[in-house]
């Protein structure tokens, strides 16, 4: 009997999507599991990739995707009790990810989901992999559970308490039925991670259940990724996620100095940081700028916060 479905959502993802699956299907688990993948629209070989593996395809129109039901349309299909998410770049690191990754949800009744730590990968640009290896929500050594019923500490600040990354995540079935993903442009599973946590369920950060993921995003996507969270904190949190102006050019010095340190920390030397210095500054500029407007959704027109989303065809319904 199928205990785990492991869902993925494809969209042109042919750069990592092989390397995925062959992760996926060398994993170390006594338990039965499938795989069920999503695909909005490839036009490249994704779908020829998924069909050299044991995978159940789905395929949507494009214009229908949705971060948060698109992950509901494959938990309607699996047959497991567990759900995994992961994304079509995200290799797990080793045979037993997956189940590191479920034991916190088998121990403990009351947990509702858990989630991967991350990895930058070799060819990784410095800002992101400073940024994943020096965040403790991304990468910290340390196991959290998250609670947020009788927790002070969610109480005067629930966001470090409420992330959660479907990049690899496993969720119960059962409270995915009384908590879909709710329809929204970003942020999906915080939004899920909140409701569950007020209504007494745990969430577990799992160290030891590693991914190797990350990004190369150049500066104008990096502005349209940033502006798209800084909005769903707005809308979905009233979170003021970048509220002060001026502050991007002082965040942006800080974070290139930052940059600086890494490299040098890494045995880089001062002068061949040179090459990271006009791209790490530009980064920073693109990534505060984004959040910067993100969070002043307000004095945007309509039209122009659909050319800065990832997503504008969600927007206009």
């Amino acid at each position: 009997m199928v205990e785990i479905s492991i869902i993925l959502l494809v969209k042109n993802g042919q750069a990592f999507l092989e390397e995925v699956l062959q992760g996926i299907f060398s994993q170390k688990i006594k338990d039965e599991f499938e795989v069920i993948a999503v695909d909005s629209g490839s036009t490249d070989r994704s779908n020829e990739i998924l069909a050299r593996f044991p995978v159940r395809l789905k395929e949507i129109p494009p214009e229908t995707f949705n971060h948060g039901e698109t992950r509901n349309i494959g938990a309607s299909l699996a047959r497991g009790h567990y759900l995994v998410y992961l994304t079509q770049d995200a290799t797990p690191w080793d045979d037993v990810w997956l189940e590191t990754l479920v034991e916190p949800l088998r121990e403990d009744p009351s947990v509702a989901g858990s989630f991967s730590s991350q990895r930058p990968r070799p060819e990784c640009p410095l800002m992101e992999r400073r940024q994943i290896l020096q965040t403790e929500l991304t990468s910290g050594k340390t196991k959290r559970v998250n609670v947020a019923i009788e927790n002070p500490a969610y109480e005067s600040n629930p966001y470090p308490f409420i992330w959660f990354s479907n990049t690899g995540s496993c969720i119960r079935k059962e409270v995915w039925g009384k908590f879909p993903f709710r329809r929204v442009e970003f942020a999906e599973d915080q939004d899920w991670a909140k409701r569950v946590l007020e209504a007494g369920y745990k969430t577990v950060y799992v160290p030891d259940a590693i991914l190797i993921h990350s990004h190369h995003y150049k500066p104008v996507k990096n502005f349209r990724r940033h502006f798209e969270h800084a909005k769903a904190m707005k809308e979905l949190f009233g979170k003021d996620e970048f509220p002060v102006f001026k502050a991007i050019f002082t965040a942006t010095r800080n974070s290139v100095r930052a940059d600086y340190d890494f490299f040098r920390s890494e045995g880089g030397s001062g002068w061949g940081f040179c090459r990271w210095f006009f791209p790490s500054l530009f980064w920073y500029l693109s990534a505060f700028s984004g959040l910067w407007l993100g969070t002043h959704l307000e004095r945007i027109p309509q039209k122009v916060r659909e050319r800065f989303s990832l997503q504008p065809s969600i927007i206009k319904k």
